[in-house]
């Protein structure tokens, strides 16, 4: 049932039963006399009733022929009294069309006893305009339950649908609207989910930029001081030899010479580092992996510093004693990895200390270990000690100062080579550095 007859209907509905009564009673009397009206007289009172309502209300029998109807039907067809539309059908009256509708749901409420509620259909109005009537027709029984007629009424709600049309192409309109504000709204969050993702890479770069800024001016820092300094110290002692060079006595001369070449081997270190560091930040390293003999790889990088663990009398032991097991990377960043490790171990283990090499195989990795038992560091300096730019360098135990740069390369190299290195030390029991790289394969 459509929504704007349901008010219609229940406001007329309790006026209809005494309709009928009132039609029953009076039935074959002339209703309209030409007298004084009064509205304490009962068939006065139903002729104000049919005379004044607005609404469309009649009283057919079962040939749909009216019996009675109000003024508003008679007004429509421009008839003089309510009498003259009495025994017409509506065929007599409207266009076809709407009078063959009107007439085959009468018959068909007739034949069903079924009553007719709220249909919207066509219908005039006093000038002839077509109109939209909410009409409701209700079967009349007799009192052997035969069906005798119908009633009638129905109510001009031409403005409530034109009104509804309008609200319905207003909330048509509407949705249309809401549903572009949707995808503007999905736009803008898209958008702001982009801006987000370019804030964090934005953020990324400018950590990026102010570590890149960082490690040049530690860079420069390591130039003006950890290069400058043996450099000086190298140029004095020359100078002293060459200009006193007989005012020296032998002992004093061996301990100036010595310096110059324990100097003039950390210069060359440092360059070489220097120099591994600026390849690597111009691309100049390419990673070029190969298949390393595990065994060769830890006796080839031991021989070039056997003699320097000698002179500081440490003992160095390995685990690894499988002759045939493979491992794969760069076979030069690997190589400055593990000679840095093992000289760093050196540096900080005090002569007569020990030295353990160790590497196990798991997970299709060679995990390698230089541990000694030296001095230790602090939990500050070595969660610090891959940063070149926030690593605190420490002394070694006979005084060898280091730049940092060393480590801050093993760190570069393990990862290019797929793996990762890390360190446990505890002040004055030692130090492990760990790393590892895959054992039988690499995926470029």
């Amino acid at each position: 049932m459509p929504i704007l007859a349901k008010p219609i209907i229940i406001y007329f509905l309790g006026f209809i039963s005494g309709l009928i009564v009132f039609f029953i009673i009076y039935k074959g009397k002339k209703w309209f006399k030409s007298r004084n009206l009064d509205i304490y007289n009962k068939e006065d009172q139903l002729n104000i009733f049919l005379t004044n309502m607005p609404d469309f209300m009649y009283i057919k029998d079962t040939g749909s022929r009216f019996v009675i109807a109000n003024k508003k039907n008679s007004d429509v067809f421009h008839f003089e009294s309510m009498n003259d539309l009495i025994g017409k059908r509506d065929i007599d009256l409207y266009p076809k069309e709407f009078a063959e509708k009107f007439q085959a749901d009468e018959q068909n409420l007739l034949a069903s006893g079924k009553p007719l509620i709220g249909e919207i259909e066509k219908g005039l109005d006093e000038n002839g305009n077509v109109v939209f009537i909410s009409t409701s027709k209700y079967p009349i029984y007799n009192n052997k339950k035969q069906i005798i007629g119908l009633v009638g009424i129905g109510r001009d709600v031409s403005k409530l649908i034109e009104y509804e049309s309008k609200l319905l192409d207003s909330y048509t309109e509407l949705k249309k609207i809401n549903s572009q504000l949707k995808v503007n709204q999905e736009l803008i969050n898209e958008q702001t989910e982009q801006l987000k993702a370019q804030s964090i890479e934005l953020e990324y770069a400018n950590e990026q930029l102010t570590e890149l800024i960082k490690t040049r001016d530690k860079f420069f820092s390591i130039i003006a001081h950890d290069l400058k300094n043996p450099v000086n110290l190298l140029k004095g002692f020359a100078e002293l030899l060459l200009h006193r060079y007989n005012e020296i006595d032998d002992v004093r001369r061996y301990k100036y010479i010595e310096t110059v070449f324990r100097t003039s081997n950390n210069l060359t270190d440092l360059l070489e580092k220097l120099l591994q560091w600026a390849r690597m930040q111009t691309g100049g390293i390419r990673f070029d992996p190969e298949v390393i003999n595990i065994y060769a790889f830890i006796e080839e990088n031991l021989a070039p510093l056997t003699d320097s663990f000698e002179q500081k009398n440490i003992t160095v032991e390995s685990n690894f004693q499988d002759t045939e097991l493979l491992m794969v990377g760069d076979r030069n960043m690997l190589d400055f990895v593990f000679r840095n490790l093992l000289t760093n171990a050196m540096k900080y283990t005090n002569r007569g200390g020990h030295i353990l090499i160790l590497c196990d195989i798991n997970n299709n990795k060679a995990q390698f270990c230089v541990s000694d038992n030296g001095i230790g560091m602090e939990e500050h300096i070595s969660r610090d000690l891959f940063s070149l730019t926030r690593n605190r360098t420490k002394e070694g135990t006979e005084g060898e100062l280091g730049s940092g740069l060393g480590l801050f390369l093993c760190k570069d190299f393990i990862e290019r080579n797929r793996g990762k290195i890390w360190v446990e030390s505890k002040i004055g029991e030692g130090t492990k550095v760990y790393f590892y790289v895959p054992l039988m394969h690499i995926n470029n």
